[in-house]
């Protein structure tokens, strides 16, 4: 944390929190109050997973020395979705089948929940996004199709 406040000091970069104290406390609160499968699925799924693909739609467009830099967070992230989506598939194998099942159909709507508060938390994700040139758009378009894609491997175990 150190090393990031003295970069955002030598390059004058503004340090204001992208989450002010209250959106942080609704975050806490929110992810405090969950069940282990619901914590699995909000942090790995959504958070993690798909955050994480939004975010990779904006690192092609740094400088060299900025996409160097994240090489080894952005890795660090997807080890922690392979964590995430490993434990929530371990999870799922253990409920009867009729559970895992219900469980996995209320996927979607836990997202579509969590995305529906976040924007009702004042957060402007459009417009941060817009900020550093990144059509919105197609960022919601690339995160729909990699959360398709995670579903659907959630799913197949249950298949088999």
């Amino acid at each position: 944390m150190r090393i990031h406040q003295e970069w955002i000091k030598q390059f004058g970069s503004d340090d204001t929190p992208v989450f002010n104290d209250l959106q942080q406390y609704m975050f806490l609160a929110h992810f405090r109050s969950l069940n282990w499968l619901d914590f699995l699925t909000d942090m790995y799924v959504c958070i993690e997973a798909l955050g994480g693909e939004a975010v990779q739609q904006i690192v092609p467009m740094a400088d060299p020395g900025t996409r160097e830099s994240l090489k080894v967070p952005l890795q660090d992230e997807v080890d922690h979705v392979e964590f995430g989506l490993s434990r929530l598939r371990d999870e799922l194998a253990r409920l009867p089948q009729t559970e895992s099942a219900a469980y996995l159909q209320s996927i979607e709507a836990r997202l579509d929940f969590l995305d529906d508060t976040l924007h009702d938390m004042g957060i402007d994700v459009p417009g941060m996004f817009e900020a550093v040139g990144v059509d919105y758009q197609k960022v919601v378009e690339m995160v729909m199709f990699r959360r398709q894609q995670i579903l659907e491997s959630l799913a197949q175990p249950l298949a088999a």
